[in-house]
């Protein structure tokens, strides 16, 4: 009796909850008790049609506005996400996202991140993917059940998925998840004609999700109208962190059975799931607060110190009478400083006949990679990247450049290329290997004349690209071939303008008579934030780095998904 009042009033929360995700509103106050809702999308014969009426004669149900229900609408990963959220009444999570596809800022991620319990996600050399915009499954309904309701998780139960047809279908790691749902009765399945199914991957429906989640009131109204305060417990041990200057600030709660003598911050560059001991410590306080900071040195772990701008996995150990417990795990990107004695570049501009001469003061110092030069007709003092690129000396002893019309421009306001009679505003940015700083901008109007033949023959790619037959076909312009030894063909998931060699590559084209090349799913990278593989359904910034003798320039990039493989 005990256990159906508990999933009553669970399946309550989830039913309360339901109505603002998918679709579900309040009655009007005036509504007529004795007026009974209607769909006009949803008949007597549908087999969804108890449950969503049901739900409805409690006068807490509503369709859309156009009066239909949309029972075969299906329900995204994100919004499941915030489902559970609200079902369970958890407070929500101010984190950095765990996941690679899920940006800090979008609006799903702290649902996503306080959901994470009760979620099912994908992982990919060695990082979290939640794919917040594909469709949730049975399965991920069938895992948030089972770890809602605190039930039991084994191998022994695995034999009642055998009267099921597809049971072979189900992912192998939510098995077992899947068996106790069926066990526990919160998940029947189909009786077809040949058999008995769960189809555990087809899409989670609103009609479907409304009868799950009203199976789990018991037929009994009183156990479903009685109003009894329920407390849901929070994780054991949350980690939270608050972004500063030099690193971050992490708080963390612990309510564990045992309690903990002392806590080991730890963290991985490589190990999504750190813990004490086997990936070493930074630090061991007795306090539940830390100020995790660039230059903190780490001990038998996979790095020696925290640097600016790299990316590690971080979690917090207990320790305790017993085995240790670890929190849940974070992913913190630790904060760029710029050196502050980085040299700024000096720069002047001529004016010649054939356009603009810029010429600047060496630099020397040892962290130097290069320049980037850069223009704006309106922004007197422009930057890269936030105003795009002329181009990218990689030559640190060079000190001049000369600008023609039609020389063309990536990003920024110039609409592509320099003009003749056109005032721009000019600037260096010098690139270090811990940040770049730019000099005072310089104005000078452009002479000579346009010349769209210049445009074939200039040093830097002009890059095009489309997906054609399961494959990104990547095509460039003729260049000046004069010291040219070929072509890298570079990518990036974060930098707009992706340059070999900070950013790597994925193909080395030595044949000059080369303009175009194919890249498929899976395709081997060299270097850069790829990770090993251009991967299928993943966006890519595409670009070719023309490689001379004296130097690297790069052409325009262009934003293309790599195709699903068939």
């Amino acid at each position: 009796e005990h256990m159906v009042k508990k999933i009553g009033m669970i399946g309550l929360m989830f039913w309360l909850m339901a109505f603002s995700i998918l679709g579900f509103s309040q009655i009007d106050s005036d509504t007529n008790e004795d007026e009974k809702p209607s769909f006009v999308d949803v008949t007597e014969e549908d087999w969804f049609y108890e449950p969503v009426m049901k739900m409805a004669d409690y006068g807490i149900i509503n369709g859309y506005g156009d009066g239909t229900f949309r029972p075969n609408a299906p329900v995204l990963r994100e919004e499941f996400a915030k489902m559970m959220v609200l079902a369970l009444n958890l407070e929500v999570k101010s984190v950095s996202s765990t996941f690679i596809d899920v940006a800090d800022g979008y609006w799903a991620s702290p649902w996503i991140e306080t959901a994470k319990p009760y979620l099912t996600g994908y992982i990919r050399n060695g990082e979290y993917l939640f794919k917040p915009k594909e469709n949730a499954a049975r399965e991920d309904m069938a895992v948030a059940l089972v770890r809602a309701l605190n039930f039991e998780v084994n191998e022994d139960m695995l034999s009642v998925l055998d009267d099921y047809e597809d049971h072979s279908n189900i992912s192998n790691n939510l098995k077992q998840h899947m068996a106790s749902a069926v066990f526990h009765e919160v998940m029947i399945g189909y009786t077809e004609e040949d058999g008995k199914y769960l189809k555990p991957k087809s899409n989670l429906s609103r009609a479907e999700a409304a009868k799950l989640i009203l199976s789990l009131i018991n037929e009994d109204e009183k156990v479903v109208l009685e109003d009894e305060k329920v407390i849901f417990e929070e994780g054991l041990f949350s980690l939270k962190a608050v972004l500063g200057e030099n690193g971050y600030k992490l708080t963390w709660d612990y309510n564990g059975e045992l309690p903990a003598k002392a806590y080991k911050v730890v963290a991985s560059k490589s190990n999504i799931k750190p813990a004490y001991p086997e990936d070493g410590y930074t630090d061991y306080v007795d306090t539940n607060y830390y100020d995790l900071i660039i230059g903190n040195t780490y001990v038998n772990g996979d790095f020696e110190k925290f640097e600016s701008g790299e990316t590690y996995y971080v979690a917090i150990t207990a320790i305790t009478e017993g085995d240790p417990v670890t929190s849940d795990v974070l992913k913190l990107v630790m904060p760029k400083v710029v050196d502050t004695t980085l040299t700024k570049p000096s720069l002047k501009a001529f004016e010649t006949e054939d356009g603009i001469l810029l010429k600047w003061d060496k630099i020397d110092h040892v962290s130097l990679n290069g320049y980037k030069i850069v223009a704006s007709t309106s922004n007197v003092s422009p930057t890269y990247p936030n105003d795009g690129y002329l181009t990218w000396v990689t030559d640190v002893n060079q000190t001049e450049y000369l600008i023609k019309p039609g020389t063309l421009y990536n990003g920024g306001d110039l609409g592509g290329s320099f003009k003749s009679g056109q005032k721009y505003y000019l600037n260096i940015t010098a690139i270090y290997d811990k940040g770049n700083k730019s000099g005072e901008g310089v104005l000078a109007q452009m002479s000579g004349e346009d010349n769209q033949t210049d445009l074939s023959t200039d040093k830097s790619p002009q890059v095009t690209g489309k997906v054609m037959d399961n494959k990104i076909y990547i095509t460039w312009s003729t260049v000046d071939k004069t010291g040219l030894q070929g072509y890298k063909i570079v990518a990036s998931k974060s930098n707009p303008n992706p340059v070999y060699h900070q950013d790597g590559y994925a193909k080395w084209i030595t044949d000059l008579s080369v303009k175009e090349i194919y890249l498929s799913p899976y395709t081997s990278y060299t270097g850069g934030d790829i990770g090993g593989k251009l991967l299928p359904n993943e966006k890519y910034y595409f670009s070719v780095t023309a490689v001379y003798n004296d130097g690297k320039i790069p052409g325009n990039a262009v934003l293309l998904t790599m195709p699903l493989m068939q």
